[in-house]
């Protein structure tokens, strides 16, 4: 199987765009070959007209954050153009939720949840590590725009079969709603998010582990689903780990979503496109 430049530096440097679904506990990667980044921050506030006064009254409410990413996944021989399709297949799979199946219809058991990590750029500031993998350090999102373009311009190349065709190069774009695992802003006069004893990197991270978040379970964020459902809490550690050692090729180990969840961390990862459980 022939490797690609970019594949090969971003193996290197660490510049994977990875995906971990907890409703199917598995990872999916990608070459960080980003085209756009956007980090959008929305404060939002509640405006109060009085009689007599020019100006509203403003009530702080919250503030939102959505990212928006578009990147290029590019294959250098046929068969990592088949394994990037079947990457992408996983990757809308896991825009969908889980379901329990009724006596005359099925109910939603678990939110198609992602945790998505790049490097220091996107990742879960409370952990403190962006050196981990999507599971253990990615930043909890829910996806709500998902988009993904074959080009028929001529310049880009294929691989023709009968009935079959197999693009060597296609972009995604997607925009996703962040929830954040720990708590936002100063609290008690101390440093952002109560992290000790530095001041927390947010929302980018500066290296190393400069940072001891203050645990707090009780703000961590949990699986929506129906009434009587299982709650799947993500990420209420916050311990921090050492950078794991990279296997090209290595895949990704498999646990229940509820213990993944609970014990983030503990799966390796991978160089590529490479996903478990779907060959």
């Amino acid at each position: 199987m022939s490797t690609s430049i970019h594949e090969t530096y971003a193996a290197t440097k660490g510049y994977h765009l990875e995906f971990f679904s907890v409703v199917y506990d598995q990872t999916i990667s990608f070459p960080g070959m980003l085209t756009n980044f956007q980090n959008s921050f929305k404060p939002e506030w509640s405006k109060e007209s009085v009689f007599g006064r020019q100006d509203p009254i403003l009530t702080f409410k919250n503030t939102s954050r959505d990212i928006s990413v578009s990147f290029t996944v590019a294959a250098a021989s046929e068969s990592i153009a088949k394994r990037n399709i079947r990457s992408l297949n996983t990757l809308i799979k896991f825009l969908y939720p889980a379901f329990r199946s009724g006596d005359t219809s099925n109910s939603i058991s678990a939110s198609p949840l992602l945790k998505i990590k790049f490097a220091n750029l996107i990742y879960d500031a409370h952990v403190g590590n962006s050196a981990g993998t999507a599971q253990s350090s990615g930043l909890i999102c829910g996806i709500t725009d998902f988009d993904h373009k074959f080009d028929f311009d001529g310049k880009t190349s294929w691989v023709d079969y009968v009935h079959n065709v197999f693009p060597m190069s296609f972009e995604i774009s997607f925009t996703a709603a962040v929830q954040h695992s720990h708590p936002l802003g100063r609290i008690d006069g101390g440093n952002f998010a109560g992290a000790e004893p530095t001041p927390m990197p947010f929302p980018y991270g500066l290296g190393g582990y400069p940072h001891r978040p203050r645990r707090a379970p009780e703000l961590a964020p949990v699986m929506r689903a129906p009434v009587g459902a299982q709650r799947i809490p993500i990420n209420a550690g916050g311990a921090e780990e050492s950078p794991p050692e990279q296997t090209p090729g290595a895949g990704f180990g498999a646990r229940s979503a509820a213990a993944a969840a609970r014990a983030a961390g503990l799966v390796g990862r991978g160089a590529g496109s490479r996903i478990t459980g779907e060959e």
